[in-house]
């Protein structure tokens, strides 16, 4: 089998509580695959990864202790634009996480399946299902959208709040016209990125 050295860094995708805490223990960079969580929430998951480092026992041959954060990702001209184009399929993604974890709620309960929910399909106390639409997205900052100005904003923010190390962008979205997704691409590694690279 091919060998690298220095080995490729491990890493362990996690979406509720004790994923992210067992990949600190095991010294694997973490893959936080959280939906719907505000900045603050994700910061403290985050914590529990970075809290579990420092009993770590690595899995590898050495300790990747990065922490990187998914966000659905658009960005366009205008803050308008940048909010019509991607609603259809950010709500698309967001209730398919729903029937999943509802469907997998139903079969632990019949005792078909013993498996947590999804962190990312779990609401704040007191928020419903129905009241999560782009909106709600946009204003509890779980997506990264706008024009390339207010997508560097977020972004500042998210990563000031969270203090995450890398960003995963999901930004192809079905129901994303191909062109739209090209220029959002194209937009993101004009401007933002390049933003950051500069920090």
């Amino acid at each position: 089998m091919p060998v690298q050295k220095p080995h490729p860094p491990l890493w362990l995708a996690a979406s509720n509580e004790e994923t992210h805490s067992l990949a600190g223990k095991m010294g694997l960079g973490l893959l936080t695959l959280v939906v719907m969580l505000d900045p603050d929430e994700v910061s403290r998951r985050i914590q529990l990864y970075r809290d579990a480092l420092k009993n770590v026992q690595p899995a590898g041959s050495y300790v990747n202790n990065r922490a990187a954060v998914f966000y659905m990702v658009h960005c366009a001209e205008t803050d308008k634009e940048a909010r019509e184009n991607p609603e259809r399929g950010f709500m698309s993604y967001v209730n398919t996480i729903f029937t999943v974890g509802g469907q997998l709620q139903a079969a632990i309960k019949q005792g078909t399946r013993d498996a947590p929910q999804r962190a990312g399909a779990n609401l704040p106390k007191g928020v419903t299902r129905d009241q999560v639409n782009m909106d709600y997205l946009l204003n509890h900052r779980t997506v990264i959208c706008g024009s390339p100005d207010s997508c560097i904003k977020q972004l500042e923010h998210i990563q000031e709040v969270t203090g995450l190390d890398h960003l995963m962008g999901m930004q192809q979205f079905w129901s994303i016209p191909h062109e739209k997704v090209m220029k959002s691409i194209e937009l993101f590694g004009k401007h933002v990125i390049p933003h950051f690279s500069q920090n």
